[in-house]
């Protein structure tokens, strides 16, 4: 639900900031483009030539149920702590 509240507060200004700006997107130069899409492409292989033990899947599961749990609109500090601990957790069970 914050996510719908944020999100429409902050789209229709993200729109508003974009049209305010003298240049676009189109005034970049195309390097600036075709070096970023070198760096996703090469992250993108770097996750899929993983040899892991940990399916990613689990991993995202978990991270979901511990965002419902305790992120969502209502926030106390001890359950952030809380998710926070089980975070870092996920974090390094990512890395393999």
């Amino acid at each position: 639900m914050s996510c719908i509240f944020g999100g429409g507060l902050a789209g229709p200004a993200a729109v508003k900031y974009a049209k305010s700006l003298e240049k676009g997107a189109e005034a970049a130069a195309s390097t600036v483009f075709d070096r970023e899409k070198k760096r996703q492409e090469e992250k993108n292989q770097a996750l899929l030539s993983q040899d892991g033990t940990e399916n990613p899947m689990t991993i995202w599961r978990e991270l979901g149920d511990i965002m419902t749990e305790h992120v969502t609109v209502t926030r106390i500090n001890k359950n952030l702590e809380k998710a926070d601990a089980q975070i870092r957790v996920l974090q390094e069970r990512a890395r393999k």
